[in-house]
């Protein structure tokens, strides 16, 4: 096929002389932690894909073809497609044996193509775009470190498009495009990112272009020889259809289709569950062809994921797909919240019959949506512009989890937006509309991975930083409000419980007055003055715990014992957190000396103390990996 089809070689820019020197930077910029191929290049290109799709479509498809060894190309016929290249590689530092190894070897790839989006619009030979113009073309292929920037674009092919470079062993990448707008045989184009480098007597940038010969701008091949040659040696699916196909050669041989779904599925489920988006992996080595979609999700997760991960990801997809049926009456709006002085995160942000309300869904294990009203205030040289936006928490119960929040600004899920975790419930927070999304996507980084309050964020927008705290500790914020008033009910309702007051988290207390008798100098109860503790908590490794009297208790005073347990929380009281499934005291045998069982249930139990000098008692049974809160009192009658 190579001896009838004209292939071009490969052109470097030279090195103006009044220009800087320079290597690439913004790849760095992608390394927060540790680069991962198939994670960065799902979310580079799926992002891109959401953002650009056409009107008439309902949902976007994404192909990714992943060769292996099965699929790779041979040296011979990976050839035609580096003209001139190694050369310019074994100049660079550690080139040499980079062009060795990699040239003499097969050529493992990786395509992924987007279909029902409207491609790279724009004028190809364009080297500046006025303000306001529109060209994916310039933004995705001519500029560096800039994007084009829409109020709804959760991509913008700014820095994070250097991912595509970055997971090819030799820096470089091809891209086909076909346009909704333009019906010709489409623009083909390779690109390449080295480090400036000299050859001869020359120097390059580190820039280099696959593309029609000739001087002047690098314009995309349009020879149908060329371009069917290309699309049927590299698997490019594409035929008719508009959109963009991305070819990343000689990619690491540890790169396999598992890789691509777990990625897919741990960054765009929830696109994918709300049909907007199926993507199909392709592996000719292995798994064949995986079509997820929202049909099938979940069960893929399952299979994919492993471990703590496995149980993480599956919770959050079960919670996910609960939205469309969570009722109106599960439904809650809290008041605005802004970043303005006593607008902020307060005990007034959510009603008191609403926090009720809240709480009774989420102790019966219910899913309930809360949105939020946010205020923006956008700076603008004529004043700032106030806009009102919202975002929507997700939360549901589930005492065995312990996990942050996860945060999705339109179809992208930014995995590390919060770094605190939540304890006994699963959250998701919910940014779709496009006031907000912009903001967030003004304050993510390049991975995509988390926000930040940067110079964008700082000069667009009044207090900024500020709102963007108000945002990422939604969930927690919710959640606390509802924590702090279950904790409120149950110091009520012990104060009925028990004989002698409880310490209530820290709350002032009004001093207690007598209808009757001495106020004496210490707190008087039953159980004798709260200085001298009638009985003493023993710990035991084993999941348990032992109650026996103090000294005070020994001297023969002490009469009854109550006890209460919860598996200690986040935040709030350990007690009023309690949960049937967490364990019913019902079914535990307590040992118990110098006394017998009174009540045994659910969280509490009490015991009758006839002997002092022998009482004992001993609860064994719990949790080994969970905190035990115990509370236990000594009467004196």
């Amino acid at each position: 096929m190579s001896n009838a089809v004209a292939f071009p070689h490969w052109r470097f820019v030279e090195h103006h002389p009044e220009a800087k020197s320079r290597d690439p930077l913004q790849s760095e910029l992608l390394n927060q932690e540790s680069f991962r191929p198939a994670d960065a290049l799902v979310r580079e290109s799926i992002q891109n894909s959401l953002d650009a799709k056409l009107p008439s479509v309902d949902k976007v498809r994404v192909r990714i073809y992943v060769s292996g060894a099965s699929g790779a190309l041979s040296k011979d016929e990976a050839a035609p497609y580096f003209q001139g290249f190694w050369p310019h590689v074994q100049e660079c530092e550690n080139g040499g044996q980079v062009a060795s190894d990699l040239e003499e070897g097969a050529c493992r790839f990786v395509v992924i193509e987007d279909f029902g989006t409207i491609g790279l619009t724009g004028d190809p030979a364009a080297t500046r775009v006025p303000e306001g113009a529109s060209n994916n073309y310039y933004y995705f292929l001519r500029a560096e470190g800039i994007s084009q920037k829409q109020s709804s674009s959760l991509g913008r092919w700014g820095v994070g498009k250097y991912v595509f470079p970055k997971s090819s062993g030799v820096n470089a990448f091809l891209a086909y495009t076909k346009r909704f707008d333009d019906h010709g045989p489409g623009l083909l184009v390779g690109q390449a990112v080295l480090m400036n480098h000299s050859l001869g007597d020359k120097d390059y940038d580190p820039d280099g272009w696959w593309a029609k010969p000739g001087p002047g701008v690098q314009m995309p091949l349009t020879d149908p020889s060329v371009v069917e040659a290309t699309t049927s040696r590299w698997n490019i699916s594409r035929v008719n259809e508009s959109g963009v196909s991305i070819v990343i050669p000689y990619v690491d041989a540890k790169l396999t289709a598992k890789d691509f779904i777990s990625s897919v599925i741990r960054a765009y489920f929830g696109a994918i569950l709300a049909d907007r988006l199926d993507v199909e992996v392709e592996d000719p080595d292995g798994a064949g062809v995986v079509l997820l979609t929202s049909n099938n999700v979940l069960q893929l997760a399952e299979e994919y994921f492993d471990g703590d991960e496995r149980e993480k990801v599956v919770s959050e997809i079960q919670l996910m797909a609960t939205r469309a049926t969570i009722p109106e009456d599960r439904r809650f709006t809290t008041n605005q919240v802004a970043a303005r002085a006593g607008r902020g995160w307060s005990s007034t942000t959510i009603e008191g019959d609403t926090v009720a309300k809240i709480q009774k869904e989420i102790e019966a294990g219910h899913a309930i949506q809360v949105t939020v009203p946010v205020e923006l205030r956008v700076k603008n040289p004529g004043g700032e512009i106030s806009t009102e936006s919202h975002l929507h928490v997700l939360l549901q119960q589930n005492e065995s989890l312990r996990q942050k929040p996860l945060y999705m600004r339109g179809g992208i899920i930014v995995s590390d937006a919060s770094r605190f975790p939540m304890a006994g419930i699963r959250a998701i927070c919910i940014i779709e509309d496009s006031a907000l999304t912009k903001m967030l996507g003004d304050a993510e980084n390049p991975a995509h991975t988390t926000w930040t309050a940067n110079d964008k964020i700082r000069s667009r927008y009044v207090r900024g930083g500020e709102l963007l705290t108000i945002i990422k500790t939604a969930p927690h914020k919710i959640y606390d409000l509802v924590l702090d008033a279950a904790a409120e009910e149950q110091r009520i309702v012990f104060a009925d419980i028990f004989a002698v007051p409880l310490a209530d988290g820290g709350r002032k207390k009004k001093k207690p007055t007598f209808s009757g008798g001495k106020r004496p100098g210490g707190t008087q109860g039953p159980g004798g003055p709260r200085s001298q503790p009638l009985t003493r908590i023993e710990r035991e490794d084993s999941g348990g715990f032992t109650v026996v009297p103090s000294e005070h208790g020994r001297g023969g005073t002490l009469k009854r014992v109550e006890v209460a347990l919860g598996y200690a929380t986040r935040r709030g009281d350990a007690l009023a957190k309690w949960r049937k499934d967490d364990f019913d005291l019902a079914t535990f045998s307590p040992v118990i000396t110098g006394g017998k069982i009174e009540k045994q249930q659910g969280n509490l139990l009490t015991a009758v103390v006839e002997d002092t000098a022998e009482f004992q008692l001993t609860v064994l049974g719990f949790d080994v990996n969970r905190d035990l809160n115990i509370r236990a009192r000594g009467l004196s009658k």
